[in-house]
């Protein structure tokens, strides 16, 4: 039974999610914000709070997606959310006890935003000082935010990936990732994959006929004369590594 294995693409990094907290230098404030609140299980410890109207909170980030934390409780009111400038919606805060021992939810998720450009964004918070008639107050959280960015693909056919042996390049007999991918049957054939990052994840073909080995940090595939059991799939992500040096 032959052997084989399918290079198809790598991504340098996977999407990630990075943690910004209210004291961050990207969040801006303007108005009478209490910083340093630190009377509950917050983010980074501590969070702002604020109930005057016309108080803002700015964020400016570089992402495809955001999302503000802060808290949601029976003395807590409603906000005007902006992205880039632009009103996107009112955030009612209120929420009913459910604990008496923690009547206040904390980190909790007040406003969501994803497929952006990749790119520069500001995301704007305004008091408005209004609450629900049924909250006793109308305060307003930045606890913190959490930042999506997204990883580079890199196809088969990249200048950073190189071959050797006897790979046939350009196949197009499946759903490729960028419509072509590259495969070997020899044992001794490899691609190698040069970037720079703490993350990469390789994404390859399986298939019942198809052994494979990798290595990390430069990654290196090559075929082997081991025989997996797997179904064939189409990018299937066969290899990730992860805290690798900067």
């Amino acid at each position: 039974m032959s052997a084989f294995i399918i290079l198809d693409a790598f991504d340098v990094p996977a999407a990630t999610i990075s943690r910004l907290q209210d004291t961050d230098p990207t969040v801006s404030y303007t108005g009478t914000w209490i910083h340093g609140d630190t009377s509950d299980r917050w983010s980074g410890g501590s969070a702002s709070a604020s109930v005057t109207a016309g108080d803002q909170a700015t964020f400016t980030f570089t992402g495809t997606g955001v999302r503000w934390l802060g808290a949601r409780g029976a003395q807590h009111g409603i906000a005007r959310v902006s992205l880039d400038g632009a009103f996107v919606t009112q955030v009612d805060t209120f929420q009913a006890p459910t604990d008496p021992n923690h009547p206040q939810q904390v980190q909790a998720e007040l406003f969501k935003a994803t497929g952006l450009a990749n790119g520069p964004h500001t995301l704007t918070i305004q008091v408005t000082g209004q609450n629900n008639l049924a909250s006793t107050n109308a305060i307003i959280v930045v606890d913190a935010f959490d930042v999506i960015t997204p990883g580079t693909r890199h196809e088969d056919t990249d200048a950073a990936i190189s071959y050797t042996g006897a790979w046939a390049r350009g196949n197009i007999d499946h759903p490729y990732s960028a419509g072509s991918a590259s495969l070997s049957t020899a044992a001794g054939d490899q691609a190698t994959f040069s970037f720079t990052g703490h993350r990469s994840a390789g994404s390859a073909g399986a298939d019942s006929k198809a052994g494979w080995r990798a290595c990390s940090s430069t990654e290196r595939w090559r075929p082997t004369t081991s025989t997996p059991s797997c179904r064939r799939q189409r990018r299937a992500p066969r290899m990730s590594s992860s805290r690798l040096p900067a």
